[in-house]
């Protein structure tokens, strides 16, 4: 299993970019008001319009050797 490790990512809607601890590679996404988007509008973001932030990496996973 992959160990957590600081990685980036961009928000979908707007390139946004951060990082995050995460084990894998792929998208995330905001909980309630958790881990949203500081640069997109709150009708992009917040629960309560309907929305949310999903995260894309932009680390490529490393081949896995077996």
């Amino acid at each position: 299993m992959p160990t957590i490790s600081l990685k980036p990512y961009r928000c979908r809607r707007c390139g946004h970019v951060t990082h995050q601890n995460t084990n894998h590679w792929a998208s995330t996404w905001s909980f309630g008001k958790s881990n949203v988007c500081p640069e997109c509008p709150p009708w992009a973001k917040y629960p309560e319009y309907g929305s949310h932030t999903i995260w894309d990496c932009l680390e490529s996973e490393p081949e896995r050797v077996v």
